[in-house]
């Protein structure tokens, strides 16, 4: 047998904005929210995964200064 469904919640950016901790709630819960603006997708919440490596701030650091980033920047 398959996994279960996740709930998907569509919301618009001023429902989500006026009852946040509640939405956080649901995303704990499992659901995934897409917040809308005029019915188009802008954003995506859904429950974060345990982190295995390194932060990501920590590794932007590390590439801005390599040979590559900066072949490709300019």
């Amino acid at each position: 047998m398959g996994a279960m469904a996740k709930d998907v919640i569509h919301i618009s950016d001023k429902e989500a904005a006026s009852d946040f901790a509640s939405l956080l709630g649901r995303v704990r819960e499992g659901a995934e929210v897409f917040i809308e603006n005029d019915a188009r997708p802008v954003a995506l919440i859904r429950r974060a995964e345990a982190s295995r490596g390194r932060l990501l701030s920590k590794s932007d650091n590390r590439a801005f200064g390599s040979p590559r980033f900066h072949l490709m920047s300019g």
